[in-house]
């Protein structure tokens, strides 16, 4: 078993350790720039589509914030503006929707929620969708794949062991074929925008493909045998 799992080993160590890298890189960086120095970037005759660009999201609340206590005027109307941990951003339009003013207004933060905080790093909000509903749906599905297809290609790594080599990769290859026409069917219905179950299945079936295609790596690699060592007879 250690022959076997030696080389990924190695490889999943530093696939786990740039994934942790990137994870820090993203938790540590903010969806949305939402501060002074930001709002001073935005000038008058700016269409919203560049102020979006200079601030990085859509208009929204961001780092997952519930309450925020500023001087902001209370109601907002049309205006786009932007909530975030040190403040808020508001824009005022003219006739043409250009950027007719920009303010920021510092804030103090009065409630947020951390986990959902981590979703919109991770996810960078949903990849500027804002919708992490779907991708926390995804994640579950994800999750729930992971343990079912891991289970299930540990089953054929011990079936590896015992030399029932073909049924090892057998049981692993109908698992990755069977995760790949799930994949295929929950991306088509995601894409037509019906409800959150295709999300759950999406996140499932990606997770399950990927364990079984390593399984089968895994578990169609035939044994490396020994040096044979000739035996020599002892001279008369």
């Amino acid at each position: 078993m250690g022959r076997l799992l030696r080389k990924p080993r190695w490889i999943f160590s530093i696939l786990f350790v740039v994934f942790l890298a990137g994870a820090a890189v993203l938790l540590c960086a903010p969806v949305a720039r939402i501060d002074q120095s930001t709002c001073d970037q935005i000038r008058p005759g700016m269409t919203l589509d560049e102020a979006e660009a200079i601030i990085g999201a859509i208009p929204g609340w961001y780092d997952r914030i519930w309450g925020i206590q500023t001087n902001s005027p209370g109601y907002k109307g049309y205006k786009p503006y932007w909530v975030g941990s040190q403040g808020e951003i508001i824009l005022e339009l003219d006739q043409q929707n250009c950027i007719a003013e920009a303010n920021f207004y510092p804030g103090q933060v009065i409630d947020r929620s951390v986990p959902n905080l981590v979703w919109e790093r991770l996810t960078r909000n949903a990849f500027g969708t804002g919708r992490t509903d779907l991708v926390v749906e995804a994640s579950k599905g994800f999750l729930l794949g992971l343990i079912m297809s891991y289970s299930l290609v540990m089953v054929a790594l011990l079936w590896r062991l015992q030399g029932l080599i073909v049924w090892a990769y057998g049981l692993c290859l109908v698992g990755a074929i069977l995760s790949l026409a799930a994949l295929i069917v929950a991306a088509g219905v995601a894409f037509g925008g019906i409800g959150h179950g295709p999300y759950f299945l999406l996140g499932a079936s990606s997770s399950g493909l990927i364990t079984f295609v390593l399984g089968g790596v895994l578990s169609g690699k035939r044994k490396q045998t020994e040096p044979a060592i000739a035996a020599g007879r002892p001279s008369e």
